[in-house]
């Protein structure tokens, strides 16, 4: 720009005190001015344009977002889905979120999963078109896509699965037939296991047989002949071999009959390897008298 004015004055000058420029020098500065005004005016459109997409994809996103978040309710998401002869539509005239005036939502489209017999839960991509409006008065689309958890029976819509409740009854069957039991669901929609099938062989049931007899009896657990050797329970008290009849309460006594361990208040506590029982007294005694802790 300094050169451009510097060889208008001195085209504007006498002719006496300078040579002066042709109008050809001219013309060509004034060209090159106007191509750098025009370079910088373009930047300045395009970073605009840039900024205001921006800003839309923002909206379209935030849009998105909150309705994600209103279909995750069963009751809302049916509001929304339909079936109309066999095709899936959704209608978002009563979703409440407000677009901005330059962005208008278009067309939407669900894409119907490949379905089989039975019950399934399938995730069902949804697509939106989003109409917006450039600075020029053009039209661009934004596309997105959403997914949402349908639930199909026989390959007919039902509804929109309530994913948190499904959820735990998936992990809760999938459970109970991995450990070989029969999953069960009556008319009310409670869950059971039936566990009556269950193979005696299975991982599950000698591996409850183990767990059992260790910790619990305080055994050896034999894996061989699948059996619990060395029955031992010194940390429990049994009265296996009393009945409620046997004790005399009305007299001020305690008292028993027909015990393997012999004398009052003696009572199995376990099993020697080699059949014998083992015996533990249960002692009372008043706080406050000699030898009661």
């Amino acid at each position: 720009m300094k050169s451009f004015k510097r060889m208008l004055d001195i085209f504007l000058s006498s002719p006496g005190k300078a040579r002066g420029m042709s109008m050809v020098e001219v013309v060509v500065a004034g060209g090159i001015t106007s191509l750098v005004v025009l370079g910088v005016m373009n930047i300045a459109t395009k970073s605009q344009e840039q900024t205001s997409t921006v800003t839309k994809s923002l909206k379209v996103d935030d849009y998105i977002r909150n309705l994600r978040n209103y279909m995750a309710d069963k009751a809302q998401c049916e509001s929304l889905i339909g079936a109309s002869e066999g095709n899936l539509t959704i209608d978002l005239s009563s979703f409440d979120y407000e677009l901005p005036s330059n962005i208008s939502l278009g067309s939407t489209t669900i894409i119907k999963p490949e379905l089989s017999s039975g019950v399934e839960v399938l995730p069902t991509p949804i697509l939106l078109y989003f109409k917006t409006k450039t600075s020029s008065d053009n039209e661009k689309s934004i596309v997105r896509r959403i997914t949402a958890p349908l639930e199909f029976k026989d390959g007919d819509y039902v509804g929109c699965s309530n994913y948190q409740v499904e959820s735990q009854k998936s992990a809760f069957k999938l459970i109970c037939e991995m450990m070989g039991g029969a999953y069960q669901e009556d008319t009310s929609g409670d869950d059971s296991c039936d566990y009556t099938n269950i193979n005696p062989s299975s991982i599950l049931a000698l591996r409850t047989k183990q767990v059992i007899c260790e910790n619990f009896f305080g055994g050896s657990y034999n894996s061989s002949t699948r059996k619990c050797d060395s029955f031992n329970m010194n940390t429990l008290a049994t009265g296996s071999n009393i009945t409620i009849a046997s004790f005399l309460l009305g007299s001020g006594n305690v008292s028993s009959y027909g015990q393997l361990c012999s004398g009052q208040n003696n009572f199995i506590s376990g099993v020697n390897s080699n059949g014998t029982v083992k015996c533990k007294e249960v002692k009372f005694c008043t706080k406050g008298k000699p030898g009661c802790p």
